[in-house]
């Protein structure tokens, strides 16, 4: 797998794991706001937005680059994945 792949690979990890984060991010600070009456970030609610990020990222590396290589097998697929087609 070349590295254009796993760079693209990685951006698509990074880009799904920051939105997942922040939408969690964003439900326990509304959640804090409905019980507490106050918006605030406790410090634990960061800490727990960092762990599921990275936990988030490792695992959609690791899904992109799988998917990645199996589609690479098939001509036609890493092809498209590559942005190259074959024009008559």
């Amino acid at each position: 797998m070349g590295n254009g792949l796993k760079f693209k690979a990685f951006q698509k990890a990074l880009v799904n794991s920051v939105i997942t984060a922040l939408l969690a991010l964003g439900v326990m600070l509304l959640t804090e706001a409905a019980i507490t009456g106050k918006l605030s970030a406790p410090e634990p609610y960061l800490w727990v937005t960092l762990v599921l990020w990275l936990i988030v990222l490792s695992e959609q590396w690791y899904r992109q680059v799988r998917l990645y290589r199996s589609c690479a097998r098939h001509h036609e697929c890493s092809q498209s994945l590559t942005g190259q087609h074959n024009r008559i």
